[in-house]
């Protein structure tokens, strides 16, 4: 009497690479790294795209010293899994810890150029924001906004202008979100976020004339919406520079806030 025993191909690959972590990780401890990575990649050869099993493998190669290594097999990670972000994250900060900022912005270009969440945009300016890169942090923040011009995106890059000390550039990152969302009612809803912050600003500036006319422009929502009395940005993607000629314009019913806009220079 013979006993067939079967398993679905799912929980045997998984009880296989446990098999091989374990194996691969004792060779390490034996000091065996040759037969370590020989055990890895044959593992890597079965189940390319397991995480558990890249981040195994560059651990090991990090605790024995191996960076060079450990940076091979991220590049090879993140180019076979780059919606994975948890690879992305240790690939970053490897760089970091290494005092390799150079490589750490190299490593989040590439990420950007996969459009990933608000977090891993966020991660990047604080990257830049740690070194004191204020001007490239800007620049991120544009084109995070390029990618995903929510009313979130745009408060976060106008407060980060104003604390930074760039007034103007703040007014201007409002102004433009302002311009964007335009006057649709369903635009609308989006806008009043950004009318409340950019009201908040000015509020903090002490600039209480022009809090004014902002709240006075909002309350007017949605039939007497305009922003027209924006004047000309200075954002320099071509993103931006391509909303400009959508400008809208102010009818005779708005004309007295075109004035009061005017009259505070904003």
């Amino acid at each position: 009497m013979s006993v067939i025993l079967s398993f679905s191909f799912p929980h045997t690959l998984i009880y296989r690479r446990k098999e091989w972590i374990q194996y691969a990780s004792w060779e390490a401890s034996q000091n065996e790294f040759a037969r370590a990575r020989s055990v890895f990649e044959r593992a890597l050869d079965v189940d390319p795209r397991s995480v558990p099993l890249w981040l195994t493998y560059t651990e090991t190669e990090l605790k024995s010293r191996n960076v060079q290594h450990a940076r091979n097999l991220f590049d090879r990670a993140v180019t076979l899994l780059p919606r994975v972000d948890q690879l992305w994250y240790k690939y970053v900060y490897l760089e970091e810890v290494l005092q390799n900022i150079a490589g750490a912005r190299q490593v989040f270009e590439r990420w950007m150029a996969w459009e990933p969440d608000d977090k891993a945009w966020q991660a990047y300016i604080k990257l830049e924001t740690r070194y004191n890169e204020l001007d490239r942090a800007s620049s991120i923040y544009e084109r995070w906004v390029a990618v995903r011009p929510e009313p979130r995106v745009w408060v976060k890059w106008g407060k980060f202008e104003e604390e930074r000390g760039k007034v103007d550039k703040g007014r201007d990152v409002f102004q433009t979100a302002l311009e964007f969302f335009g006057d649709e009612e369903e635009q609308v809803d989006k806008a009043q976020a950004v009318f409340g912050a950019f009201a908040k600003m000015e509020m903090r500036l002490k600039e209480y004339e022009r809090a004014r006319v902002i709240y006075k422009v909002r309350s007017r929502l949605p039939h007497l919406y305009t922003v027209s009395f924006l004047k000309p940005r200075v954002l320099s993607s071509p993103w931006s520079a391509s909303h400009a000629q959508n400008r809208l314009t102010f009818t005779p019913r708005t004309q007295s806030l075109k004035n009061n806009m005017a009259r505070v220079q904003l």
